[in-house]
């Protein structure tokens, strides 16, 4: 342990003197929590990833294992040894290592408060195996660039990304960093999962920005390979990149605007199908539960705050009693939260999307059959879409971390509105990732009659009424 630490105190001296402290950024996410581990096998290593589940940086994505098995097959191709090599939003550290132990001095970036994790996976899989030993930096996208990483000093042979499409908020901005680092005599391989219709913008905007090959498709996940262009249309194309939003607009203004536009095309939101991951056992209600996850889309990954509603609502049976009530949970992702509600008795219905209902009905039938009074129902419902549920009244509506998706926000707000009605109470449990996520806070706070029923400093879980109620 006493050696642990002296390497992560080396290499924060390390991570210090490569780049100055940078201002925090408005869409940094917060703390994170150590949960399982992964292992894979790739350069003839054993190599053990340390994941965390409070943040998309701490959980390892498809692209990632993707991008991981190809530079290890093609290295004849793709020779790292001795280059220079970052690596943007690197998360768990997985590409950084694979990229280390085939002969690449390594440089693997992410927001600061992911780096403690990250740290701890590349020391312990790269100390005494590789080359070079790998370096951890903070790099806010598209902020301050030139003065925290010059080019006249930071230059590189590549530039590794995989699943770094996440954030649609921040896509602008990622564009900008890209450019920034992949200068002449730079390569960028890019690997990255096609999710959301919004992806596609930022491919076609990345495909005007680079000379771009693909290197390998396999159904909605590709690995391409870029170069820089060196013409005015390469800088006029950047310059549009600030002036055009990559978001799925599709649903703004009115609910009855929203059931318009869902009457006319499918939402642009829903996301592919899914693959599975891992799974979790948890203890609630005096029974076993075992939550199958998948790591293709956000909603099928368990995340923190539905443990802590669970164990909030096993705990405090007698402030609420869901024992024959009508309950209904918004994006319950993988069900864990509807399992409990319906293991202490509640008639309940779990939604979220289409795609998602599959794994969603798998989790939830498997934990309940035999064991409950009602049997759950599971249901698709796209938020601002209420046509399936609409003649169904509710006792609560429970929702656990659905503060994700930033360009439904008032689709989601408009939900809860419409479900909760006199008589209802809304359940929300939340951990702050982003500060955007604190005007959603405060506008449910204005729309309902708000009791705060817990606060352990990450994790609040609010009870909201019906102004009506008053």
């Amino acid at each position: 342990m006493e050696e642990d630490e002296v390497q992560k105190e080396k290499m924060d001296e390390s991570c210090r003197d490569v780049v100055p402290n940078q201002q925090n950024q408005g869409w940094k996410p917060g703390f994170f929590s150590k949960t399982g581990k992964e292992m894979y096998n790739y350069v003839g290593t054993e190599i053990v990833i340390q994941e965390a589940f409070d943040s998309y940086a701490g959980m390892i994505w498809p692209a990632a294992l993707a991008l991981s098995q190809y530079l290890d097959s093609h290295r004849t191709q793709l020779n790292l040894v001795d280059k220079a090599v970052l690596e943007i939003g690197a998360g768990t550290g997985l590409l950084s290592i694979v990229a280390s132990l085939l002969g690449a001095w390594v440089t693997a970036t992410d927001l600061s408060d992911v780096l403690g994790n990250l740290r701890y996976n590349l020391s312990k899989n790269t100390r005494g195996r590789c080359r070079h030993t790998p370096q951890v930096a903070p790099l806010s996208w598209g902020y301050d660039l030139q003065r925290t990483y010059p080019t006249s000093v930071y230059r590189y042979d590549y530039i590794l990304a995989a699943d770094v499409v996440y954030h649609h908020n921040f896509l602008d901005e990622l564009l900008a960093t890209m450019k920034h680092f992949c200068k002449p005599g730079t390569t960028l391989i890019l690997a990255n999962k096609l999710r959301v219709e919004s992806d596609n913008a930022f491919m076609d905007k990345f495909k005007r920005v680079f000379e771009t090959r693909l290197l390998e498709e396999c159904e909605s996940l590709q690995i391409l390979m870029a170069t820089c262009r060196e013409s005015d249309e390469t800088e006029n194309s950047l310059e549009k990149v600030g002036t055009e939003m990559i978001s799925a607009e599709e649903f703004t203004g009115s609910v009855i605007q929203v059931k318009e536009k869902q009457a006319e095309k499918t939402p642009s939101w829903i996301p592919a199908i899914n693959s599975g991951f891992g799974k979790d056992a948890y203890h609630y209600v005096g029974q076993d539960i075992v939550i199958h996850q998948s790591t293709d889309f956000f909603g099928a990954v368990k995340w923190s705050a539905a443990p802590v509603l669970c164990s909030f609502l096993d705990k405090n049976r007698h402030m609420v009693d869901l024992r024959d009530k009508q309950v209904l949970e918004l994006g319950a992702g993988t069900g864990l939260v509807a399992i409990v509600a319906s293991l202490l008795g509640a008639l309940a219905t779990a939604t979220d999307l289409p795609e998602m209902l599959n794994n969603l009905k798998s989790n939830v039938m498997r934990n309940t059959r035999g064991r409950c009074k009602y049997t759950p129902s599971v249901v698709a419902l796209p938020w601002g879409s209420h046509t399936e549920l609409a003649q169904h009244r509710y006792d609560y509506i429970l929702a656990a971390d659905v503060v994700y998706c930033h360009d439904f926000l008032e689709e989601l707000l408009a939900t809860m509105k419409f479900f909760c009605q006199p008589g209802t109470s809304v359940i929300w449990a939340n951990k702050i990732w982003m500060e955007s996520d604190l005007s959603f806070t405060d506008t449910f706070k204005e729309t309902f009659l708000i009791t705060l029923l817990h606060d352990d400093g990450e994790i609040q879980i609010y009870m909201g009424k019906c102004k009506e109620d008053s």
